[in-house]
């Protein structure tokens, strides 16, 4: 017996009420608590059978006398004065209630302990007023961990999961658990997977069901009204007169005179359950048992996809789209569900995902062949691209609405497949259809525009297209305060906020960060792509507030985002950012290696901002980790210079002592007004450091002004820690700005990211000029004779050559001396 049970009718006197259908185990209980009871302090017990046939009260205060007298005369009582523990099986039936005879126990002596049960809710709630404890259906059926304790005391051992998914099927119904759990322990090992657990879970609950439940309701004139109405999975008088046309006043079931009192009758005889029996009026079958009714119910003939219908029009009518497409796919009403699906897939995405992914695939391949849009609906769930979807003649002559469907589903087909720039090309297309409308033919499209604005959006922010980004961003975040769904309005405010702090806008992520902070938490798998967005973007503008516990603390919410889906790279990217702020480039660059492992290698040209800003994060990194070499070596294989990606291929050249280098790649990055804040500054502190270096100091003070200009504006203060604290003095002292941003800079205790210079290889004048006679392609014998040395002492400067480059060969000598300039045009 289960001890939460046992503690439920633990009392040791008053009156305990067992009021459950049968199958529930409240005679065994009634049984357990006697022998417990009992036991205790030596107390007789009194066993008082169910009648075997309805007796009249009077009969039965004779018969509960009797067998009360006989126990104090004969029994322990008559020894030891213990108040005895009385047990009155079935009192519901004995004929006008047997409340007088408990009450008259009772009486008698206060110390006594009455359990008594019954099946008719209707006469327990006779009882509960005077009740010390009542115990119902909601009490005796199995809790999940019940359930987990059940299948392991027998020795079936299942998945946790898999044990709690069949205690949800059978509703754990005791007698429904055990059945279960018998045919289950009689299955061969090797048969035991899910799939055919749960199948012959669902065969015996139909056995169980066609022999023992059915014609206990067939015996009350119930059976063709339970399979009427079994599509239902909520019960109500108002659900019952929908699918029976049955009102209160008709006589098909004369023994009955309201639908009220035949779903009594359904509930009392088990078949039935209640949720919250104290407030609910809803009743409901155990899934098994309801799908066993609707088998037994077709094989019968009963129209069974016409009172799905039927629930289905109901549940429109009451904004329950989840039911609505439920009864429809269960009618197998494909053009219902089709239609319901194309109207309501953003309330189905937002909180039931898992139906609308079922939804899409329940419907038969000749009915999508027939609906385009349904047919991607299903490419997109199978992540299967079809390119001739998206072409202007597939969409020529379709519904607005059809061609947005179809193209953001193949948009987010195309993303999922690491098409980034063809995901934006589609994305282009559907942008200029939409506005090519009114404002009034937008408005008319509610929260339906702003849920794809979103998506849109996404896709250009992967491809580093901010701008447009940003406009769909913030048109679906207005759209969706005014139409909703508040997913829609916190997803695109997070995002907007991530764009601002990318481009290095302190002041206007922060504004989007606290929208985003008034928008209520967003739940189930929409969650994290709704909260990723801006969690990432308060690590980046805390680190630009110079704010590293803020940064530290909002690095720990993003931890706790289980899937960044396609914004991973940007969360990988803010934590190699922390890393660098912490002094710690060798945890950045393992964190790095574990997210691309996860996710993919880095290739800028798939068109992923995301890969872009990775490689420069990786750069970055190697340069504050001291490895100069390492990181040249990485920036000379960039070949798409995303702005950037390219700042850090000039830090590089610049800290391992090539400026002149560094200003040729800063010349060829877009730094205008139309790059971002970020981006400027650092070219602008990256120009100044590297003409300093040259000796063109003079030249600097443009650079400078206008970077502080830049940094009082956006208030990025960490684009300040990729020069040193001493490069930042002589400029400010040679060109005097006042900048606040400045100012709060050095009072505070941020340092510089990198060294001032990193080491970067050294090699003899005599090695250099061997590195320039390789390079001309002349034999190790020619090169020894202009040099006038040996052959012996020509492959000693060799070895030391490839060992100081880390090479193999001289073709891998000769390139990578072009790559750090120790040859050719950039020498010095």
């Amino acid at each position: 017996m289960r001890p939460r049970l046992l503690g439920l009718v633990g009392g040791e006197s008053g009156l305990t009420v067992l009021c459950a259908p049968h199958g529930f185990g409240k005679t065994e209980l009634a049984a357990a608590a006697q022998s417990v009871l009992g036991s205790a302090g030596g107390r007789p017990v009194i066993w008082i059978p169910a009648p075997s046939e309805p007796m009249n009260t009077v009969d039965f205060r004779n018969v509960v006398r009797a067998a009360v007298d006989a126990a104090r005369s004969t029994g322990p009582t008559a020894r030891n004065g213990a108040p005895a523990v009385v047990v009155l099986d079935r009192i519901d039936r004995v004929a006008g209630g047997a409340v007088s005879v408990i009450i008259e126990l009772l009486g008698q002596d206060q110390a006594m302990k009455v359990v008594v049960t019954l099946e008719e809710a209707t006469a327990g709630n006779a009882f509960a007023a005077f009740a010390s404890e009542y115990v119902g259906v909601s009490d005796l059926r199995y809790t999940a961990d019940e359930a987990v304790e059940l299948f392991c005391a027998s020795g079936v051992t299942l998945p946790l999961e898999l044990i709690r998914q069949i205690r949800r099927r059978v509703a754990g119904m005791p007698a429904l658990m055990n059945v279960a759990l018998e045919a289950i322990g009689a299955l061969p090992g090797h048969r035991r997977d899910r799939r055919a657990i749960l199948q012959r879970v669902d065969h015996v609950v139909h056995s169980y069901v066609l022999r023992n439940m059915l014609p206990r309701i067939e015996s009350r004139g119930l059976g063709g009204f339970v399979l009427e109405i079994s599509p239902a999975r909520a019960l109500t008088p108002s659900t019952v007169r929908l699918l029976t046309g049955i009102d209160d006043t008709g006589s098909r079931l004369a023994a009955f005179e309201d639908t009220a009192s035949r779903l009594a009758a359904l509930e009392s005889a088990g078949m039935l359950l209640r949720s919250d029996e104290n407030r609910s009026e809803e009743l409901y079958f155990a899934p098994s048992v309801r799908d066993a009714l609707m088998k037994i119910g077709s094989e019968r003939g009963v129209d069974l996809a016409r009172s799905c219908i039927r629930l289905s029009e109901r549940c429109l009518d009451d904004s329950d789209v989840a039911g609505a497409v439920s009864y429809a796919i269960e009618a197998q009403a494909w053009t219902t569900v089709l239609e319901i699906l194309e109207c309501h897939w953003v309330d189905l995405l937002v909180e039931h995902a898992s139906l609308l992914r079922a939804a899409v695939r329940s419907i038969p391949a000749d009915v999508l062949a027939s609906d385009p849009v349904a047919s991607v609906g299903r490419d997109l769930l199978d992540s299967r691209l079809r390119p001739e979807l998206i072409t202007p003649d597939v969409l020529r002559g379709e519904s607005s609405r059809d061609v947005l469907n179809i193209g953001t589903a193949q948009s987010v087909i195309l993303r999922s497949a690491g098409e980034y720039r063809r995901s934006a090309d589609v994305t282009d297309g559907l942008v200029e259809l939409v506005d090519s409308r009114t404002d009034s033919e937008r408005r008319r499209w509610g929260a339906y525009l702003p849920t794809l604005r979103v998506i849109w959006g996404v896709s250009y922010q992967l491809t580093g297209n901010f701008e447009e980004a940003d406009r769909q961003l913030t048109l679906a975040y207005d759209a969706a305060i005014e139409f909703g769904p508040d997913f829609v309005a916190r997803h695109a405010a997070g995002n907007a906020a991530l764009n601002a702090a990318l481009a290095g806008e302190s002041g206007q992520a922060g504004q989007w960060l606290r929208r985003e902070d008034s928008q209520p938490d967003v739940v189930g798998w929409l969650g994290p792509p709704s909260h990723v967005g801006g969690a990432i973007a308060q690590v980046i503008s805390s680190l630009d507030a110079l704010d590293l516990g803020g940064a530290e603390a909002a690095a720990v919410a993003l931890d706790g985002i289980p899937e960044p889906g396609d914004m991973w790279a940007f969360a990988a990217y803010a934590r190699t950012r922390l890393a660098l702020a912490q002094g710690d480039p060798f945890s950045g660059l393992l964190a790095l290696q574990r997210a691309v492992a996860a996710h993919g290698p880095l290739d800028p040209r798939v068109g992923s901002i995301g890969d872009a800003i990775l490689v420069a994060a990786r750069i970055d990194l190697l340069l504050a980790s001291g490895e100069g070499k390492s990181a040249v070596d990485e920036a000379a294989t960039v070949r798409h210079h995303y702005p950037l990606t390219a700042v850090a291929v000039a830090r590089a050249h610049l800290l391992t002592g090539n400026p002149a280098k560094a200003l040729r790649v800063c010349a060829g990055i877009d730094s205008g007004y139309t790059a971002t804040a970020r981006v400027r500054i650092k070219v602008l502190l990256i120009e100044a450091v590297a003409k300093h270096a040259l000796g063109r100091g003079g030249a600097t003070s443009d650079e400078w002004r206008l970077a502080c200009r830049l940094l009082d504006r956006t208030g990025a203060l960490s684009t300040l820690s990729t020069v040193s604290r001493q490069q930042i003095e002589e400029m400010e002292s040679r060109t005097p700005t006042g900048s606040a941003s400045v100012r709060a800079y050095l009072q505070s205790e941020a340092r510089g990211l990198y060294p001032v210079v990193i080491e970067r290889v050294r090699l003899t004048k005599r090695e250099v000029d061997v590195l320039h006679q390789l390079d001309l392609g002349l034999h190790i014998t020619e090169i020894a004779r202009a040099l006038f040395v040996s052959t012996n002492t020509m492959k000693s400067h060799l070895r030391r050559i490839y060992r100081k480059l880390g090479v193999h060969s001289r073709e891998e000598a000769i390139a990578v001396a072009h790559r750090l300039s120790l040859i050719g045009d950039g020498s010095h």
